[in-house]
């Protein structure tokens, strides 16, 4: 009996290969047997078999057979096989690491796939096995192939062995385990750049930056967006934010890291949707993402393409495999920017401006531009450009400067401008200073407009005119650094010429103000103020007390600012005395603004938003045309500092005149006078005794309603004589006097000087000229009718004159000629003992030192000097023909040494003879 089963079995076994029949091929028999189970043909055939059987898949049977997975595949039921052709191992060397290789990485578990299943269709497997595979109907024409795994051809579909439940499919090439989603990305980024000039930099960078982003996109579909779509949805400032483009972010503090982690993980959750979606769809699926927001989902027929309602074209590439998760790839994504909202501080990073932001944590004043608890102040920031704020310090202070209250539209908050003109803001910054300082007062900043852009505080420039607009919030840039205004010495801008005025609050320690709780406005003498005034500068030089009074008087508590309106309440100055402003409106002028000060003389022209800002308050640069009424300055005061006092003494001759000048009434008229300097005024034909001397003092003298004029360097300035003097202006400092129809003799003016008296005519005014040369009365045309005596009578008495001089002259010389030598010797002896004392009158003036030609004059008032014929410019005066002898120069011992070397005469020998 047994010998009978046996050869009944190999009967069975032979009939098969007599009919050549392929077995391998054949699907399970249906043959039942008593328990109605399908029994499998003979011979039976497993998947290695399969392997064994077919000489193309020789390589993987046998690196099956060195890994030791034989059995482990024999034993397995209900799975499908990928394996690869030989040619697929055509780079792989005989020192392959056999250990890096895993059987799971072809198999798929629990699933018996056919190529008839895949006609017109796409299937991302994600169960059973040990990554995704996407398989799926694509022709390949290389191959010929219609089925892809992966992206590899099948090659060889649907083998299927008789003993086991499992599917083999011959693939061209290996299966390897997917790589990282960064890697897919980049991949796909250069192929479309090629293809159609698209790019994913942005995730890449986005994915890379989040920390443990793998486990995030770990069983998850990921819709990949392009730059485009992140350039569509966020600004650039957004973008570099998000991206860290500076690369400063991750180096922190740690709640301003985590911020930005917050916001890269949030935008990354709106492209991450639940589980493995892609493929062939049969219908709209409903898709959530991470952050719980719901998107419609359907593919194309062949689930190649999948479309959105987050999404306005189909997808440019789908179904790419990473590390356990499917990825799609779209030009422009909605939801992209989902619940992602930003503040002043995230757009601080996005420019470049971590530094600034990590300062404001450390001094706690990141509120600032934060929005808390949905609040969000309305604030203009000013900060440095992005290439200029690395390794800047910041002191509290200085971080509260670069706010502004409210919001700043430069473009639309100041007017369209003409070529060459300017306008200027005044704005409330958020740094105000303590309270002995400046009270409750916040420093000031300025925005200037300008043909060349908009200026901060009139030195930095604002690099773009449009803001970068965050809420309430809009952020300026600009180039170099802004500091808060510094002591009054520093503050002061060297064109507006204020050197002398600091120099007088130098002197008197003014440059420090004692801490007062409300501000100082300092109105200062700028524009050469000094200049204009420069004899009572060097009156107030030689006085302190004065300089005291005037720089005092101009230093007040409480903060003015020229762009305040309406009514300025009172104040004080420096010296204590109430001070009371008025503001004088003037609409038709938009550059200047005036005020009436109760303690000044004139009023102040101040010019609009040019206010100069220091750490104690504010500067007013004006330009001084006289001083307050506090300070007294007489005429007589201005002469002195001239140093021409011979001029007083002319004046005091005269009491009309000094009643003119050097008494002061309300009730009565004021006078200006010029001085001649001194060196030039003895040179002058006169002298105290001079009977035209009141006529030359008139010639000097004018009323105090001309005085204006001369300043001004008008025409037609009228003196006391009558003569009308002309001004002739060469430059801001040189101005020129002349008497109008009379000779061309000039005078320059050198310095002028006002005094405080004033009447009740407000158009006049007591100021001193200091002149280069005195105004000769013989420029007047026509003044030598003045004289009661004829002309040709002087000269026939000037003529008698010198005859009856020459022969008194004779009869001297004779009769001391007939004087015996010891006589003449004890005269002449005689002679020189008187003349030893210096101020005797009888003393030739020949024997005067040069260093006591000033002395002797001045005590004597009879020195006869030549006019100003003799003078550089004697060639213009054609009245004055007589010339008077000089005085001499060097000191005489007698008087054959007096004698010029030019002289066709010598001296009468009077010594006493020569004894032996």
């Amino acid at each position: 009996m047994r010998n009978f089963t046996t050869i009944l079995i190999h009967i069975i076994t032979i009939i098969p290969l007599v009919k050549c029949i392929d077995l391998t091929t054949r699907p399970i028999s249906s043959i039942k047997d008593e328990n109605d189970k399908p029994t499998p043909d003979f011979p039976f055939t497993t998947v290695i078999d399969i392997l064994s059987s077919n000489v193309q898949f020789s390589t993987f049977l046998r690196m099956i057979q060195r890994s030791g997975n034989v059995n482990h595949l024999n034993d397995l039921q209900n799975f499908t096989l990928f394996a690869p052709v030989n040619s697929a191992f055509a780079d792989y060397d005989k020192n392959f690491d056999i250990s890096s290789f895993d059987i799971n990485d072809y198999v798929i578990h629990e699933r018996i796939l056919h190529t008839d299943n895949l006609i017109n269709n796409t299937m991302i497997i994600y169960t059973g096995v040990k990554y995704p595979f996407v398989v799926g109907q694509s022709w390949d024409r290389m191959t010929k192939a219609h089925f892809k795994i992966n992206k590899i051809p099948i090659v060889e579909p649907n083998l299927i062995p008789n003993f086991q439940n499992a599917t083999v499919h011959g693939i061209l090439n290996t299966l390897e385990e997917p790589r990282s989603l960064s890697d897919v990305i980049i991949t796909q980024s250069e192929i479309l750049h090629e293809e159609m000039d698209i790019t994913f930099h942005n995730l890449i960078g986005l994915v890379n930056k989040i920390p443990n982003s793998d486990q995030l996109s770990e069983g998850n579909t990921i819709m990949i967006p392009s730059d485009d779509s992140f350039n569509k949805q966020f600004n650039s400032v957004e973008i570099k934010y998000l991206m860290d483009s500076y690369n400063n972010l991750d180096r922190m503090q740690r709640p301003v890291r985590e911020k930005w982690i917050e916001h890269m993980i949030s935008l990354y959750n709106n492209l991450i949707f639940k589980g493995i979606h892609g493929g062939s769809t049969n219908h709209t699926e409903v898709l959530k993402n991470m952050n719980n927001d719901i998107v419609s989902f359907k593919s194309n027929m062949l689930g190649t393409h999948h479309n959105s309602n987050i999404s306005d074209t189909s997808s440019l590439v789908s179904n790419e495999i990473f590390n356990w998760g499917v990825s799609h790839f779209y030009e422009d994504l909605s939801i992209l920017n989902n619940g992602i909202s930003f503040d002043a501080e995230n757009y601080l990073h996005g420019l470049n401006c971590s530094g600034f932001v990590s300062e404001m944590y450390f001094r706690g004043l990141e509120n600032m531009i934060q929005i808390q608890d949905g609040n969000d102040d309305k604030m203009t920031i000013f900060v440095p450009d992005a290439n200029q704020n690395d390794g800047m310090g910041f002191t509290k202070s200085t971080l509260l400067y670069h706010f502004v209250n409210g919001q700043l539209w430069l473009e639309e908050d100041f007017p369209i401008l003409s070529k060459g003109e300017s306008y200027t803001k005044l704005l409330e910054s958020a740094f105000c200073s303590s309270e002995k300082k400046l009270g409750n007062n916040c420093q000031r900043t300025k925005i200037t407009k300008k043909d060349d852009g908009y200026w901060i505080n009139g030195r930095l420039k604002v690099t773009l005119s449009k803001p970068y607009v965050i809420g309430n919030k809009l952020i300026y840039t600009f180039s170099g650094d802004l500091t808060t205004p510094s002591d009054l010495i520093l503050s002061v801008p060297p064109f507006a010429h204020c050197s002398k005025s600091i120099s007088f609050l130098r002197q008197l320690n003014l440059l420090e103000l004692k801490p007062n709780y409300e501000g100082y406005t300092v109105l200062l003498p700028c524009y050469n103020s000094w200049g204009e005034l420069s004899l009572t500068m060097e009156l107030l030089e030689r006085r302190p007390e004065i300089m005291e009074q005037v720089m005092k008087n101009f230093i007040l508590d409480k903060l003015y600012y020229t762009d305040l309106e309406g009514h300025i309440p009172d104040t004080v100055n420096l010296l204590g005395d109430k001070v009371k402003l008025d503001l004088l409106d003037d609409p038709t002028d938009e550059t200047n603004v005036k005020l009436n000060l109760n303690t000044m003389l004139d009023d102040i022209t101040l010019k609009k938003t040019e206010d100069i800002f220091f750490n104690q308050g504010v500067l007013q640069p004006f330009q001084m045309t006289d001083l307050p009424k506090s300070v007294n300055i007489s005429i007589k005061d201005l002469i002195e500092v001239t140093d021409s006092t011979e001029m007083i003494n002319f004046i005091e001759n005269f009491e009309s005149i000094t009643e003119k000048l050097f008494h002061h009434s309300p009730n009565k008229d004021i006078y200006s006078i010029l001085v001649p300097t001194y060196s030039s005024l003895i040179f002058e034909d006169i002298n105290i005794n001079s009977t035209k001397l009141h006529d030359f003092l008139d010639l000097h003298i004018l009323r105090g309603n001309e005085t204006q004029g001369l300043i001004d360097c008008s025409d037609n300035i009228i003196t006391s004589l009558g003569q009308i003097l002309e001004c002739r202006k060469l430059s801001e400092t040189e101005s020129f006097l002349k008497i109008k129809g009379g000779s061309d003799n000039e005078v320059r003016i050198l310095k002028k000087g006002c005094s405080t008296w004033r009447n009740s005519n407000k158009n006049q005014k007591a100021c001193v000229f200091l002149i280069d040369r005195p105004l000769s009365l013989s420029w007047i045309n026509g003044y030598h009718s003045h004289f009661s005596f004829p002309l040709i009578a002087i000269a026939t008495g000037a003529v008698i004159g010198v005859i009856l001089v020459m022969s008194l002259f004779c009869c001297v010389v004779v009769v001391k000629s007939g004087k015996d030598p010891l006589h003449r010797n004890n005269n002449h002896d005689d002679l020189e003992q008187n003349t030893t004392d210096e101020n005797d009158p009888r003393r030739s003036l020949l024997s005067v030192d040069q260093h006591n030609v000033r002395n002797y004059a001045s005590q004597h008032r009879m020195v006869r000097t030549p006019n100003s014929s003799i003078s550089a410019q004697s060639h213009h005066s054609v009245n004055n023909t007589s010339q008077l002898n000089r005085i001499p120069t060097n000191h005489s011992k007698n008087a054959s040494q007096a004698y010029s070397a030019n002289s066709t005469s010598n001296p009468i020998d009077v010594s006493p003879p020569k004894t032996h």
